[in-house]
């Protein structure tokens, strides 16, 4: 967040706004918590867990509508729906080959 939700003054460090005086830790622990869904989503993708990073990325948009988490729902949404790429059983059934 770079500005107050309340005065749109221009967020510094502080968690009250150096503006209007509004607290923002509430809104800065959403924040946060968005970008910590976005993360494990990120891991779940990378572990071939497409439909696990879909569900936890549809809890970050609930907590922050940013336009990344749009569009990188979409990518997964792709992936989670292709039927041509393969899932996590035959990819580790490729490994033992």
């Amino acid at each position: 967040m770079d500005h107050c939700a309340y005065c749109r003054a221009r967020r510094e460090a502080e968690e009250i706004c150096r503006r209007c005086g509004t607290d923002l830790s509430s809104l800065f622990a959403v924040e946060q918590a968005a970008e910590a869904q976005i993360t494990h989503a990120l891991r779940q993708l990378a572990a071939g867990e497409a439909p696990a990073a879909l569900q936890t990325l549809t809890r970050a948009r609930v907590l922050n509508a940013e336009p990344f988490i749009k569009q990188l729902l979409g990518f997964v949404q792709h992936l989670a729906d292709d039927p041509s790429r393969p899932n996590q059983a035959d990819q580790a059934d490729c490994a033992m080959l």
